[in-house]
């Protein structure tokens, strides 16, 4: 995470876990939530072009919904927090 963001988790707690494709592969996906974020520097090379980007929670569902967030992974993982945080 500190590698593509520039953040460092101090508590990491799994959520869940899917397949990306059934059927088709078998790539297993695990979904974690990291939180007590310590801000550190970017170690990749290329990480010119990353922007982070905060969007309060209650803006995710009309980024879905919209299509500005268009990745499966992330849409799998968003909703899945979304709907079942209040329960962590």
């Amino acid at each position: 995470m500190q590698e593509e963001t520039g953040f460092r988790p101090q508590k990491l707690e799994r959520l869940c876990g899917f397949y990306s494709s059934p059927g088709f592969c078998d790539e297993y996906l695990h979904l974690y939530l990291a939180t007590d974020l310590v801000s550190g520097r970017l170690f990749a090379e290329d990480t010119a072009g990353i922007q982070l980007v905060p969007v309060p929670l209650a803006q995710i569902p009309e980024l879905v919904a919209s299509g500005r967030i268009e990745d499966s992974k992330t849409i799998a993982g968003l909703l899945y927090y979304l709907e079942f945080s209040k329960n962590l």
